[in-house]
């Protein structure tokens, strides 16, 4: 199965030349496939108070994982499709809109994940989470799972017996075989251990007339006698026999003894026939949220496209973030560190204004923060001021648009987004130059939703180390994309590569003939400069941006003759950050510890400063003390590492961190010093 899929495609997004299309979102399954398809209406009516046990794969159908989970599934499905009276599939697409809020209820926060729902189960917190990845895993757990809870599924075919995994014994079989015209075939699967297909086969007849499948007491005694008795010699086992409602006994042979070779056998007996069919069950296929976005054919695949930029904030915001619950500590930190940083190059950046002041004002605002919750976050992402605000793009991708339903759109647009901010870092010339890889490394491992992405973005980072590689903010541009070709080289063929669209070495030569020697090598001056070419806020296209938006909000406020121009003076005029984060924490505090507006009037390191006084933590600390914890945690692992390899002793290894710890602090001092010489011009 391949790997590392939120990395989806390296292509810069672009200007559209032609009229947006409508498009719809499609889940990765439908009703043919022997899944019910929830919603987050249908989801609660469907498996709470059930009498059977339900497995539910939550996913994301942008996730490459999910994509290439899918058949798995499906195969899955269709091997069990004849358990369904006691053990039933769904699956539940979490970013349609109809189901965000269940999932996040939910907290489903990784795909795909299967979680089992036992019989009349009442609550969402009634689950039990596996973890299986092929055909094979799966079956072998919930044949576990069914064998442990069978007694709790409840029972409706009328006619059939409910099927147990009971052995049976041979006084149960001399009983039956004294019995003439039984009303159904006894079938035995004599010698079961240790290959399971007894269980198997008695799951694959549940729903079949007129025969009743056990396994027998495995007893070399017992099983002496059965031979006696039914006339039949086991040779080999598993061996299956039939013992036939006119009273003659037999033995099912066939090529491989496999569960279905037995299982196509058994149900041909006469009057067995097919399983009854799936009982009926509410199979609402999933909303089709259709979303906005051009046609890939008519792409300017030299541009990169505003919109693709704003539509993967509001969706890492609005639905990655949104916690079920509560979010602190850890997961509050990698927070703090993303979003400030998105406000610390807010200003390079090519977003809108609007999305610029709702940034800085939502780090200030997470700056005073110990603990969020899911309705105060959610009322913050969602909140509309004047000039501060996220757009309402309903996830429309331009540049990122697929020509395959579910592919590309949000990895896209989040791997635009943090080469966007690695050049906003450089045109900035932010002190930090680590800020940006730090910020993609917390909101990857911290909340991007694809389970198996976030494992392997560890590894690449293990092998591509940016500390030891980021020297400049033009270093980090330069690893950023040799990362990103990297992946592309390793996933290219893969499931979740759009078949028209192509993962490549980027830049291509007919975007960028002198980005390569004349013997193929990269001249990685060429590329820095191409790179900021394309992604500096000047070059980015801001077609299909919600301008129309901007109007319609400000004309609510009550100014209802508002003209484009004036909109544009009331939305385009830049402000430090200092100013933006004191504006922030000021409306949030309510005024609180004021300061003489005649001392701060014009001069922005006596905001900064008063801002300072006021003891609350500026933010940007915030993402320098996590940074420190993470290079604290890295120098401990590289130090574990080197002692596997060269066999360090503890007290060796124990001087190395004392000193590699010694030195960290030694540098954090200096840059908090010199800082200081910066801002007020003295030492």
């Amino acid at each position: 199965m391949k790997a590392f899929s939120f990395f989806l495609i390296f292509v810069p997004i672009a200007v559209v030349i032609a009229k947006p299309i409508e498009s719809e979102l499609e889940g990765l399954y439908g009703n043919n496939d022997n899944v019910t398809v929830l919603t987050g209406e249908t989801f609660r009516q469907t498996i709470f108070k059930s009498p059977h046990i339900w497995m539910v794969e939550f996913y994301a159908s942008w996730c490459g994982h999910c994509q290439e989970y899918a058949p798995i599934f499906k195969a899955f499905a269709k091997d069990i499709a004849d358990w369904h009276s006691v053990y039933q599939l769904a699956v539940i697409n979490c970013p349609d809109k109809p189901n965000v809020d269940l999932c996040s209820t939910m907290n489903v926060n990784g795909y795909p994940e299967l979680r089992i729902f036992l019989p009349y189960s009442t609550s969402e917190s009634e689950y039990k989470s596996i973890k299986a990845h092929t055909v094979v895993e799966l079956r072998n757990a919930s044949r576990v799972l069914i064998a442990e809870h069978i007694d709790k599924i409840g029972w409706s075919l009328p006619g059939i017996s409910k099927p147990t995994f009971l052995p049976m014994s041979y006084e149960e079989v001399r009983t039956y075989h004294k019995n003439a015209g039984n009303s159904f075939h006894l079938v035995l699967v004599v010698g079961d251990d240790p290959f399971n297909i007894g269980q198997e086969v008695i799951l694959d007849t549940s729903s079949c007339r007129n025969m009743t499948v056990r396994i027998f007491d495995y007893d070399p005694s017992a099983i002496k006698k059965l031979e006696m008795l039914v006339g039949v010699t086991f040779r080999d086992f598993p061996t299956v026999v039939v013992l036939s409602k006119d009273g003659s006994s037999k033995e099912v042979e066939v090529d491989f003894k496999r569960r279905h070779f037995y299982t196509y056998k058994l149900q041909r007996l006469p009057g067995v026939g097919n399983p009854i069919s799936i009982p009926s069950v509410n199979q609402s296929v999933s909303h089709k949220r259709k979303s906005t976005y051009v046609d890939w054919r008519k792409v300017d695949r030299s541009k990169v496209y505003m919109a693709d930029l704003e539509s993967g904030i509001r969706y890492a915001l609005a639905i990655e973030v949104t916690p079920s619950g509560s979010l602190e500590d850890e997961a509050l930190d990698a927070l703090n560190t993303f979003v400030g940083t998105l406000a610390l190059v807010s200003e390079q950046l090519p977003v809108s204004e609007t999305t610029k002041n709702f940034l800085v004002a939502l780090t200030g605002w997470l700056a005073g923060q110990s603990e969020i919750n899911r309705s105060e976050w959610l009322k913050r992402i969602q909140s509309k001021e004047d000039a501060s605000f996220l757009p309402e793009l309903d996830q429309k991708w331009v540049g990122c648009a697929p020509s395959k339903a579910n592919l590309r759109g949000y990895p896209c647009s989040l791997w635009t987004l943090f080469h966007a901010m690695t050049v906003a870092a450089h045109n900035s010339d932010t002190e930090d130059v680590m800020a940006v890889p730090r910020a993609m490394e917390a909101y990857i491992t911290s909340f991007f939703s694809c389970l198996e992405c976030r494992t392997n973005f560890d590894n690449e980072l293990m092998q591509n180390p940016y500390e030891d590689r980021i020297a400049t903010n033009q270093d980090a541009i330069l690893w950023l994309w040799m990362l990103h070709n990297k992946v592309n080289k390793r996933l290219h063929g893969a499931e979740s590569e759009d078949p028209n669209i192509p993962k490549v070495q980027y830049p291509p030569v007919e975007l960028c003939r002198t980005c390569r020697h004349k013997d193929g090598e990269w001249d990685k001056e060429e590329v820095t400069r191409y790179l900021v070419q394309v992604y500096s806020a000047d070059a980015v296209s801001e077609d299909f941006t919600a301008i129309e938006s901007y109007k319609k909000i400000i004309q609510r406020q009550g100014d209802s003759d508002v003209d484009l121009d004036r909109m544009r003076d009331l939305l385009g005029n830049p402000v430090r950050i200092e100013d933006r984060l004191i504006v922030a924490f000021d409306e949030d505090q309510g005024g609180a510890n004021e300061v003489d507006d005649s001392d701060v009037q014009g001069n922005p390191k006596i905001k900064l400063e008063a801002f300072r006084n006021r003891k609350k933590q500026h933010s940007l600390h915030v993402i320098k003390q996590m940074a420190d914890r993470r290079l604290s945690k890295l120098v401990e692992n590289r130090l574990e590492q080197r002692q596997r390899v060269e066999g360090l002793s503890s007290f060796e290894t124990n001087l190395c961190y004392v000193l590699w710890v010694s030195s960290l602090a030694l540098v954090i001092m200096m840059y908090l010093y010199l800082k200081r010489c910066k801002i007020y011009k003295k030492c």
